[in-house]
């Protein structure tokens, strides 16, 4: 069966093409009347559009995530009408390891480009699980800003130490220099 467009409507921007055209003509040739592979194709590439950094940018993190949520939407549903097919079940939980993994990343890298993804592709937010709960986007903030302040503090500690450790280790050569100067002295003077 063919699947309505309108379920689609979250990746396809309406046809700016054809605009002097009948519209029984636009009707025919656009994504109505098309096959199921067309109208992938035609939502994969408005999504892409939407997210790539420059016209050829077909690798990036963000352009890899939004082809995997498109295509995670179109096995779910699959899935949801083919309770039986194990095969999808199992392609839709590698493609929403590897987003989740993706967007991980993104995260880490760049908080305010995850933020702009998760809003542009659709995807909801999920606050990092821990043993206690599941923490809402501002506690995991607020754990992540103290994360980082203890981070610091630890390196600032460690370069202390490090330091410490350089100075005694100074002393100690112009402690032994000093007495091998003084030996030679002792031993110069008799």
């Amino acid at each position: 069966t063919q699947t309505p467009i309108n379920q689609f409507h979250v990746f396809l921007s309406p046809p700016c093409e054809h605009n002097s055209a009948p519209e029984r003509i636009r009707e025919i040739f656009g994504l109505k009347y098309a096959r199921q592979s067309e109208i992938n194709a035609t939502a994969t590439y408005h999504l892409v559009k939407r997210v790539q950094h420059n016209i050829g940018d077909n690798d990036s993190v963000e352009v890899q995530i939004a082809k995997w949520s498109y295509v995670i939407r179109n096995l779910s549903r699959h899935c949801r009408d083919n309770p039986a097919d194990k095969t999808s079940i199992r392609a839709v939980q590698i493609y929403i390891g590897k987003r989740r993994r993706a967007l991980m990343f993104l995260r880490k890298v760049n908080f305010e480009k995850y933020c702009w993804l998760l809003h542009e592709v659709g995807i909801r937010p999920v606050a990092i699980h821990v043993a206690q709960g599941h923490l809402t986007m501002k506690e995991t903030e607020e754990r992540k800003k103290n994360f980082l302040h203890r981070k610091a503090i630890i390196k600032e500690r460690r370069g202390k130490k490090l330091r410490m450790h350089l100075l005694r280790q100074q002393q100690t050569v112009q402690k032994r220099q000093r007495m091998q100067q003084l030996a030679k002295d002792t031993s110069a003077e008799t």
